[in-house]
């Protein structure tokens, strides 16, 4: 309850009209997806920049940023969006430092990761909610819904 509104029943009459479109309109509904995937790989992509994530070596970082396929997952449409560089996942989650070959010794120190994706989902997640109620709102005027 929120500013003494229940939204409960909006909620669920939004996830009904979701799932109407998802069975009437595949099509459509797997463009959506996917190009709303390709917003959160943009959006990815520039909150990489902000945090400072260098762009060095031989990895390609930047470059790797992809929107995935839209696939069925516990019985509802998904899409991923993710960098697929073999560096990704330390520069999002942190790791521990390594020397160099070939005794490869551990330092014992621990390099921060910059969390990047989930600060880009913060950010995108609002801007989701608004783009699906509008394409439910033109779904339902174009395609009678």
């Amino acid at each position: 309850m929120e500013d003494g509104f229940d939204t409960h029943e909006l909620d669920e009459f939004s996830k009904s009209l979701l799932d109407l479109a998802e069975q009437k309109l595949p099509k459509e509904s797997k463009k959506y997806l996917k190009k709303e995937a390709n917003k959160l790989k943009t959006k990815m992509k520039k909150k990489a920049k902000e945090v400072g994530i260098p762009d060095k070596g031989n990895t390609n970082f930047y470059n790797k940023f992809k929107a995935g396929k839209v696939y069925n997952y516990q019985g509802e449409m998904s899409v991923r969006a993710f960098n697929s560089s073999p560096i990704a996942h330390l520069l999002e989650n942190g790791h521990k430092q390594i020397g160099h070959k070939p005794d490869k010794k551990d330092t014992g120190k621990f390099v921060k990761g910059y969390a990047y994706t989930e600060k880009a989902y913060q950010d995108f997640k609002e801007s989701y909610y608004s783009d699906t109620e509008d394409w439910i709102d033109k779904m339902l005027k174009e395609k009678g819904l």
